[in-house]
């Protein structure tokens, strides 16, 4: 049997064919997947490149279970500098490992108190 696919002629018995069909779809599929995750990995050494303009202040977070907790004067100082900087609330606290309520409380408290410049 000869079926004419988009991948080009098939010859062979019927299961012959949809087997070599399942084949090259499985293929196609692995082949997407490995763009996708090259990509994924392209985006996230653009921010690290050398020569390339970065706005985001390098971030290192503190230990991932900080609620509950004072805050300490170098998360205050962490925040300060993340928050002039224009850093999404949402994406400090996930750095800091707070909750976003936690993190726009802790801002307007240090606004009030004056201790910090915020720009």
């Amino acid at each position: 049997m000869e079926i004419e696919t988009e991948f080009g002629k098939a010859v062979g018995s019927p299961a012959e064919v949809a087997e070599l069909i399942r084949e090259l779809g499985t293929q196609q599929k692995q082949k997407q997947k490995q763009k996708q995750k090259q990509k994924q990995k392209q985006k996230s050494v653009e921010h690290t490149k050398v020569g390339t303009q970065v706005t985001k202040p390098k971030i290192v977070p503190f230990s991932k279970h900080r609620r509950n907790k004072k805050w300490t004067s170098e998360e205050d100082a962490f925040l300060v500098k993340l928050v002039n900087a224009g850093r999404k609330r949402r994406l400090i606290a996930k750095d800091i490992g707070r909750t976003v309520k936690a993190v726009n409380l802790r801002v307007f408290i240090l606004k009030r108190e004056g201790n910090h410049r915020f720009l």
